[in-house]
């Protein structure tokens, strides 16, 4: 006869106590992005570099550079300003529709 819990059919399995279920797992932390404007007047975006956060920027006008800073993602110098600030504040909206946590200078948000 069967009597261990291990050798009976899965539907006749005694259930584990609520305690005994491992514990949810809890939402990892946005990765973040900041877009400004850098002292040389171009607009940049650094911090996170997975390949959604890549994408998005790349759809909203953003080309990667690889320079002394690092890996970046920047507008083309010749962008014209009020194009500079509509791109940025459509990047950031995207981001942030992306759960990236996005920290927009407050020379490009449009939202205020």
């Amino acid at each position: 006869m069967l009597t261990q819990p291990d050798t009976l059919p899965y539907l006749a399995r005694p259930r584990r106590p609520h305690s005994q279920h491992p514990a949810p797992r809890r939402p990892r932390a946005c990765p973040y992005i900041t877009i400004n404007t850098e002292p040389s007047g171009s607009v940049s975006a650094k911090g996170a570099s997975d390949d959604l956060s890549a994408t998005l920027l790349e759809h909203a006008g953003f080309q990667q550079i690889e320079d002394w800073y690092g890996r970046r993602r920047r507008l083309p110098t010749t962008t014209p300003q009020a194009e500079r600030v509509a791109v940025a504040a459509h990047a950031a909206e995207m981001l942030c529709a992306a759960r990236y946590s996005v920290d927009l200078d407050p020379d490009l948000d449009t939202s205020r």
